[in-house]
């Protein structure tokens, strides 16, 4: 999962980003929660410390759960955040190739 285990990204503080346009409210909330998922991360750097492997059943359910976290964040989230950024800047390109041809 991670390199090292124990570096910690820093925090970002996301009440202070301000996103403007017309779609400024939804990229304040993608930006959220992608944000709010950096959790997966942590946790996932948590499971990996080596203090855990002594616990064989604590250790499985916590490495299980967090693959599940994260395979359903990347499989489900990320494939429709995708979809819908490539259906916003197909727009944003057709009403350019508008202005442009106009």
């Amino acid at each position: 999962m991670t390199a090292h285990p124990t570096s910690r990204p820093a925090k970002r503080d996301m009440s202070s980003v301000e996103f403007s346009g017309p779609n400024a409210p939804y990229m304040g909330s993608l930006a959220r929660l992608f944000d709010a998922a950096q959790a997966i991360d942590q946790i996932a750097r948590q499971v990996e410390d080596p203090g855990l492997r002594h616990a064989d059943k604590t250790q499985v359910g916590l490495e299980l759960c967090t693959r599940h976290a994260a395979e359903f964040f990347g499989f489900y989230i990320c494939r429709f955040v995708m979809n819908d950024v490539s259906t916003l800047l197909d727009k944003y390109v057709k009403r350019g190739s508008e202005w442009v041809m106009a």
